[in-house]
């Protein structure tokens, strides 16, 4: 291979959007049926929220948003996978979690926030991901592949 093409590999980068993240979880399940329901506002199923202690940042409750997503999964839907930038948690004494999946929700959550790039000072303005490159891609598999094997 050529250093041209190995150097466009590794610069991979391109343009986050929900319809570019679909397109991922389609390469991803090749072969299943894969849906894109719409958005969904948290604040409709009463997710838990709190606010982590060290970095100030909104974290949602998890086993909320299974039970939320139990309850949109379309009839005959094997299994429901939700994708937020917001941070999660398992339990009050727990820090955060990247995914957690639910085998009785037949639902898993994963989480990608935590992937920006932060500076957790006072003051600090965080630096949102703008485009999602191959060490993000990579990242993202990584988490879907724990997730969707408890599934």
């Amino acid at each position: 291979m050529s250093n041209t093409l190995l150097d466009s590999v590794s610069s991979f980068a391109i343009t986050l959007s929900t319809y570019i993240l679909f397109l991922y979880i389609q390469v991803f399940f090749m072969g299943m049926d894969v849906e894109l329901l719409p958005a969904v506002r948290t604040t409709m199923w009463n997710v838990t929220e709190r606010y982590h202690k060290l970095t100030g940042e909104k974290q949602l409750l998890v086993d909320d948003l299974h039970r939320g997503l139990a309850k949109v999964k379309p009839k005959g839907v094997q299994a429901i996978l939700g994708i937020t930038w917001t941070d999660l948690y398992p339990a009050e004494d727990l820090n955060f979690v990247l995914g957690q999946a639910s085998i009785a929700c037949r639902s898993a959550v994963m989480c990608f926030g935590r992937y920006e790039t932060k500076i957790y000072e006072s003051g600090s303005v965080p630096n949102p991901i703008t485009t999602i490159d191959n060490c993000l891609i990579y990242k993202m598999i990584k988490v879907s592949i724990i997730n969707v094997i408890t599934v």
